[in-house]
């Protein structure tokens, strides 16, 4: 198909000749031009694929040389892109009415503009389309951020977050964990209780909480029931109405406080995907409210559990 042609019409010399030597390295043979009477012979005499004017050039600007382009049989009619510094609804659909094939805001980024010469699929507009849902999800984190820095006493604000965490995932019962010592932690709220806050635990009976507090990382049990390592709270288990199992390492100042606990119903596989993403940006929430309401915490190199 040959070299195409590109014809740059800008008022800034250094801009376009460094857009020109862009372009050369791509394969592109350019020309360059300050003066808009004179792109229009360069259109019609060297015939280039694509012309990039400056919206105000000078003497007539860039809608003549549009006209020019639309009125004059043209053996080559070149795709005109419009550029300008401005950004404004009126002017950008003026240009698109009068034939721009784009208008582009400065300044140029190749990785914008090869796309459009070339017919490759351009980053800027490839992207996955922002779903109505992806938006509720920004309004929810944005909701527990703010609830996570309101003025009210640590307790309640955590009930709150445990309550709305829950809602939002369906939980049965989502809860904070406070890890007193070694032996005994402390549940500092529930969605389900808020009279529970304070409710001292032994730690030997919950060795899902033990195996966060030993590895620091999430713990997600698709079945309770097939997880061996839970025998020794078989009885427990048997009465649980419960089947999903999502725990969350809290920390509080890069010190391991606690653990964030979700238990759910039997979840899907997209759903357990998704619930070990949320947990963990759950936990980060919490973290930052604990964050700023405690002022001092003992430094624990770890947690020696069990």
């Amino acid at each position: 198909m040959g070299t195409k042609r590109v014809l740059i019409a800008d008022t800034d010399p250094f801009m376009a000749r460094a857009f020109a030597q862009e372009l050369t390295q791509q394969g592109f043979d350019c020309r360059i031009s300050n003066d808009s009477v004179q792109v229009k012979e360069i259109i019609e005499f060297w015939r280039p694929h694509f012309v990039f004017i400056d919206l105000l050039l000078p003497p007539t600007y860039a809608l003549s040389v549009l006209r020019f382009v639309n009125s004059k049989p043209l053996s080559l009619k070149p795709k005109v892109f419009v550029m300008s510094k401005q950004s404004l609804p009126k002017e950008i659909e003026a240009m698109k009415r009068a034939g721009a094939e784009h208008y582009i805001i400065k300044p140029i980024r190749m990785r914008r503009i090869l796309p459009l010469l070339t017919g490759t699929p351009n980053e800027e507009t490839s992207k996955p389309h922002v779903s109505r849902k992806q938006v509720q999800e920004l309004q929810i984190l944005q909701l527990f951020l703010k609830q996570a820095t309101v003025e009210m006493s640590l307790s309640t604000n955590l009930f709150n977050l445990m309550r709305m965490i829950g809602l939002r995932v369906g939980a049965l019962r989502c809860s904070l964990t406070r890890f007193e010592n070694d032996t005994v932690g402390e549940v500092m709220a529930s969605n389900d209780d808020e009279a529970i806050s304070g409710r001292k635990i032994d730690l030997a009976n919950y060795p899902e909480l033990v195996l966060v507090a030993r590895s620091a990382q999430p713990l997600i049990i698709g079945n309770i029931r097939d997880a061996d390592f839970l025998k020794t709270a078989r009885r427990h288990l048997e009465r649980a109405n419960f089947e999903t199992l999502a725990i969350f390492p809290v920390f509080v100042r890069g010190t391991l406080y606690g653990t964030l606990s979700l238990r759910l119903s039997q979840q899907t596989r997209e759903e357990i995907l998704y619930i070990s993403q949320f947990g963990q940006v759950c936990a980060q929430i919490i973290s930052l409210s604990l964050s700023a309401r405690i002022p001092t915490l003992a430094k624990r190199d770890s947690l020696r559990v069990g």
